[in-house]
């Protein structure tokens, strides 16, 4: 198959951000392609309100911005996001790679750096009904948090939809988590890409775009979700602990966990989070320093799939 690369803009304001890169062994890898806006602006800061073009190609019309439907979630509580943006380094490295099991779904994708003078792109891509997808959400702030600055994070649980109505058993019924559908993220590393696709009921909220379906299917074609893509290096397919873990939990309460390296919860939200910023850090090329040669980091880092 030959390489294809196609360019995701932010907005007309903005202009083109990033290059999602699908090579011949079918890895995608987004990286910016203007470094000096994108400190200002992610696809999150103009939530999917993206146009596409195809690279030495033509410019494709850009989509009309427009809110996107609730997926039924809050906003998150001042304690709840001091929690996620501010768990201690050293309980981060206390944890290292926790109790996560073997055998969680990670794929090498590049396994490379973006180029110098690029960021990495991460792209997450959940539900809201999921309840994989909000075990998922915490572990993924704390990493955003590690690179940069999040905010507008909401919170949500996951309802009963995917067991009355999908019969999934057991079905984790109202798994507390996070949503990143307003989510706006400012880093010198890390552009945030989050999309949505349904609320609680599975009522659709945005869909994946052509390159985005693309870049996820090489890697995903059982439509798992959550995924996360690493920055084109690596990707995550589902949750990597039980979302049983959670069960019974307020927000309030799992967040209240994260900062206590022998909580009940920390060996699993907190490892997840140093996997991913293992996995990022071979993205970013190891940026920022402080954060990728931390112990914790560094003794996840053998959890990556070669």
């Amino acid at each position: 198959m030959p390489r294809i690369s196609l360019i995701r803009t932010l907005a007309a304001a903005v202009g083109v951000a990033a290059v999602l890169q699908v090579a011949s062994n079918g890895a995608p890898q987004w990286v910016e392609t203007a470094p000096a806006l994108a400190a200002s602006a992610s696809p999150a800061d103009s939530p999917h309100g993206a146009s596409l073009a195809m690279e030495r190609s033509y410019a494709v019309a850009a989509r009309t911005p427009k809110p996107r439907p609730s997926d039924e979630s809050t906003p998150a509580p001042a304690s709840v996001l001091k929690a996620i943006r501010s768990v201690p380094a050293a309980t981060l490295n206390l944890v290292g790679p926790g109790a996560l099991a073997a055998g969680i779904e990670i794929e090498r994708l590049s396994g490379k750096a973006v180029k110098r003078g690029t960021k990495a792109v991460l792209f997450s891509d959940d539900e809201a009904w999921c309840p994989d997808c909000e075990a998922n959400s915490w572990a993924l702030a704390i990493t955003l948090s590690r690179f940069g600055k999040l905010s507008g994070v909401r919170v949500i649980n996951s309802g009963t939809y995917y067991g009355v109505v999908l019969h999934h058993n057991p079905s984790y019924p109202n798994t507390q988590g996070l949503s990143f559908i307003d989510a706006h993220y400012k880093s010198k590393y890390l552009i945030f890409a989050a999309v949505v696709r349904s609320d609680r009921q599975d009522r659709s909220i945005e869909q994946l775009t052509p390159a985005e379906t693309q870049a996820v299917g090489s890697f995903d074609p059982r439509h798992i979700v959550p995924v996360v893509d690493l920055g084109g290096a690596y990707a995550t397919l589902g949750a990597l602990f039980s979302p049983a873990l959670l069960a019974g939990l307020s927000s309030a309460a799992i967040a209240g966990e994260l900062a206590n390296p022998t909580s009940a919860l920390a060996p699993y939200i907190d490892a997840e989070a140093n996997l991913l910023t293992a996995g990022l850090c071979v993205a970013t090329g190891g940026r920022p320093a402080a954060v990728c040669s931390a112990p914790g980091v560094r003794a996840s880092a053998p959890r990556l799939p070669h």
